[in-house]
């Protein structure tokens, strides 16, 4: 069952500009993943894994969301209470985020954001200014 703080996070997630929910783990319905429409990037993975396989005791499941950031970004938000090395991610460009009561949703609200920003299609860059100007018609 999911909890009140994964609920709001995935809200959020789901009012992002063509953001889309998906289960590509099929077998498991408590896992899912907030993707870009246009590039299919995920930028949000939300799992229900054990807190055994978390070093958090025998009992129980830890809601997380795995976000991508920029390695330094990561390196200032790991404090093995709320914020952990990615879960079944790469840990230079993802984070684990602990769902738990006293965790700061504004803050992790931004870090979506961010991790939306990242993922999202790149634009391409022009080759001249000019390319911006609009042609003209002439009758």
């Amino acid at each position: 069952m999911k909890n009140e703080i994964r609920k709001t996070l995935e809200d959020y997630c789901s009012r992002k500009e063509g953001a889309v929910y998906d289960t590509p783990f099929s077998d498991d319905i408590d896992d899912g993943v907030f993707r870009h429409e246009n590039n299919r990037k995920w930028f949000a993975l939300f799992m229900l894994v054990s807190k055994k396989s978390l070093g958090f005791g025998n009992e129980g499941h830890a809601d997380l969301l795995n976000l991508k950031l920029s390695p330094n970004e990561i390196d200032g938000l790991i404090d093995g209470h709320y914020f952990f090395p990615a879960y079944h991610m790469n840990h230079r460009l993802w984070i684990s985020v602990y769902l738990i009561e006293g965790l700061d949703i504004r803050k992790v609200k931004k870090l979506v954001d961010r991790s939306y920003l990242l993922t999202e299609k790149k634009r391409k860059k022009r080759k001249h200014p000019e390319d911006d100007i609009p042609t003209i018609e002439y009758l």
